[in-house]
């Protein structure tokens, strides 16, 4: 399924992108904020494969690749997947390139669609860094707003929630 956005087009990931996720998570910049440091080519393996299990799963939701609709360059990934019971996780990763130019509110614009169309969808979550000022920013301007403090990969992590019914989770 390929979607789009004003100037992005979203497909699901596939085996032939291998390469360049791997270029994607072993960049320090994008990794700053996710894991706090790149991926080894094994642990980039390890993630894709997952990646391509999510997607093989369900095929209304999983980890896209984005490309720009004028050069079809390759820009980053982003993903809706499933987090809890009716709860779908947002995210997205991009090239340092294509920051500051608002491809990352439009990716999320774009992820958010597509988790409120989801007919079970009551809430959708994003994990950022809390350190990372621009995602909560984008995220905001979606409307999310704080719902917790945690750890992801034994780093901090703040958890946004936008709910999409009156009650919360």
């Amino acid at each position: 399924m390929d979607l789009a956005s004003e100037r992005l087009i979203y497909s699901f990931t596939i085996p032939e992108e291998l390469q360049m996720y791997l270029d994607l998570v072993s960049n320090e910049k994008v990794m700053e904020f996710i894991t706090a440091r790149p991926l080894s080519v094994e642990e980039g393996k390890k993630k894709f494969s997952k990646i391509m299990e999510i997607n093989d799963s369900d095929m209304d939701i999983g980890v896209y690749s984005i490309y720009t609709k004028s050069q079809t360059e390759f820009v980053g990934i982003a993903k809706v997947v499933p987090y809890e019971k009716n709860v779908y996780e947002i995210g997205y990763s991009l090239y340092p390139k294509f920051w500051g130019v608002h491809f990352g509110t439009e990716v999320s614009q774009k992820m958010v669609e597509i988790g409120k169309n989801l007919e079970n969808a009551k809430s959708l979550i994003a994990i950022i860094d809390p350190n990372n000022i621009a995602s909560r920013k984008i995220l905001e301007k979606s409307e999310f707003t704080h719902y917790k403090m945690g750890t992801v990969y034994d780093i901090p992590a703040e958890f946004l929630i936008l709910n999409l019914e009156e009650d919360e989770i």
